[in-house]
């Protein structure tokens, strides 16, 4: 069965800490084998700060509200790059992995 899912830009009021999970679940999963298990133990949620990009940030939410991606973007950071667009994150929950949702 298709997962339905909408993207949405955040909002100030936007949950933050749901946001702060999602990273924090898509760390433990995706860097698994690819960092020291010690870096990754000493993560909690609370590493990550959404809520200061919130105006350059989307969100994949279910029909049900629950938030399963999130993707933030902004300027370049690299100088040769002035004047282009860079996306900063992109993260879906390791349970809705192919649905399409970070296409």
């Amino acid at each position: 069965m298709a997962l339905t899912y909408r993207i949405v830009r955040a909002e100030a009021d936007s949950d933050f800490g749901k946001i702060r999970q999602l990273y924090y679940e898509t760390w433990q999963s995706a860097y698994r084998d690819l960092m020291p298990a010690s870096y990754l133990q000493q993560l909690t949620p609370a590493t990550w700060r959404p809520e200061r990009r919130w105006q350059n940030m989307l969100l994949a939410m279910t029909a049900d509200g629950e938030v399963v991606g999130v993707c933030t973007f902004g300027p370049a950071r690299h100088a040769n790059y002035e004047g282009w667009g860079e996306l900063y994150s992109l993260y879906v929950h390791p349970n809705y992995h192919h649905h399409g949702i970070g296409q």
